[in-house]
């Protein structure tokens, strides 16, 4: 719903951090304050400092305005959050940034997007999932699941 974009930007950003990260093991390899890996800094091409090419460099150099601008275009809006139901929009904004936005509309075609319990435990399932096939992300599966239940709870107080 288009009154949670700033609650759901503050939430997802809050819960990336504030600062540059290179966690040893993370799938997604060094990540920017507020979210974005290299991998995906590459994708959208955003050189921050402008030298010709995408590097750890840029991922340092990022700012909130960065960040906020690319949630909103290629996550919120592409997930299609002014449209979805209160609470609904916010979690499926989280695992669209966490995993990317067709994960949520694989959730959506299995059916579990019609209530914030349902997503919430699927995307859970997820995590375990991944743990499963690649026993080594075991370290950050309490995480995981410490977000997704955080989302969860934030989206009770999401506008409906």
């Amino acid at each position: 719903m288009r009154l949670n974009y700033i609650r759901t930007r503050d939430f997802v950003f809050g819960a990336e951090g504030n600062h540059f990260h290179n966690v040893s093991g993370d799938m997604g390899g060094p990540t920017s304050a507020y979210g974005i890996t290299l991998a995906t800094a590459k994708r959208f091409g955003l050189d921050v400092d402008h030298d010709g090419d995408v590097d750890i460099d840029d991922l340092k150099a990022m700012t909130w305005d960065d960040v906020d601008s690319l949630f909103k275009k290629h996550f919120w809006d592409a997930i299609g959050g002014d449209t979805l139901p209160g609470g609904i929009d916010l979690i499926a904004a989280d695992i669209a940034w966490n995993m990317g936005p067709g994960k949520f509309f694989q959730y959506v075609r299995e059916g579990y997007a019609s209530t914030t319990e349902t997503l919430t435990a699927r995307r859970k399932s997820t995590y375990a999932n991944i743990v499963a096939k690649k026993p080594d992300q075991i370290k950050f599966l309490k995480g995981w699941y410490n977000r997704a239940e955080k989302a969860y709870a934030e989206s009770q107080h999401c506008e409906v």
